[in-house]
């Protein structure tokens, strides 16, 4: 590898690990955010950035809002077709818990209501 090839992997080291400082900080406010950490590593390929979340909690904060929930340590809440750490749920028109994306929240023996 010649120093041509080792700046320019320097440079997108650095530049990957710049766009995850902006994610974080873009999203820094969002309910249920996790940072991501940046790490460099050395390749056969020069120097590389790798993401990976946060094992650290996340702030707690009160909404005032009545079906507002919080995750302390590891998880996720389980909804339709997936999971999310995003606890802003309220009721649809059946009584069901729903999150921002209109997906319900499910229990261990379903949808919640």
């Amino acid at each position: 590898m010649d120093g041509m090839d080792w700046m320019a992997s320097a440079m997108r080291a650095a530049r990957a690990q710049l766009d995850t400082a902006t994610h974080n900080l873009a999203n820094a406010g969002s309910d249920g955010f996790r940072r991501l950490r940046s790490t460099l590593a050395l390749t056969g390929r020069g120097l590389a950035a790798r993401e990976s979340p946060s094992v650290e909690q996340g702030g707690i904060r009160e909404t005032g809002r009545r079906f507002d929930l919080a995750l302390l340590g590891a998880g996720a809440f389980t909804v339709d077709g997936g999971s999310t750490r995003d606890g802003a749920f309220v009721r649809d028109r059946d009584g069901r818990l729903i999150d921002g994306h209109g997906r319900r929240l499910h229990g261990l023996h379903g949808p919640l209501r």
